[in-house]
């Protein structure tokens, strides 16, 4: 369902390249194959197989995250992509900006939701 030529991250990354394209202006993170991030910059270790993150992408939460106040299901925006920090900052509505590490990042995008809704 994620992988395959019809699946989620395919529309995911073609719904983002029309709704929030790359744009030098915005900092992203290349997602490795497991969710682990690196800057554009890069790690060699991580080849962007699940896509990139940027600033604006919506996003939704894939598991609990008791400390951080996210739930799974929780549906945010990238408000802010650190580099240096490897960090996304996200903003849930309702909630406080929330800082994941790119280790700790369990969120994908969700530019699918965005047809569906």
């Amino acid at each position: 369902m994620r992988k395959a030529a019809a699946g989620i991250n395919q529309l995911n990354t073609a719904l983002q390249a029309l709704l929030n394209p790359a744009d030098p202006k915005k900092a992203e993170l290349l997602l490795g194959r497991m969710g682990n991030a690196s800057s554009s910059e890069g790690d060699s270790s991580l080849d962007g197989s699940a896509g990139v993150m940027r600033q604006g992408d919506r996003v939704i939460q894939t598991s609990n995250n008791y400390q951080k106040d996210v739930f799974n299901g929780d549906i945010g925006f990238v408000a802010r992509v650190d580099k240096a920090e490897r960090e996304l900052v996200v903003k849930f509505p309702g909630k406080n900006l929330c800082s994941m590490r790119w280790t700790d990042i369990c969120c994908m995008p969700s530019f699918i939701g965005v047809a569906v809704f």
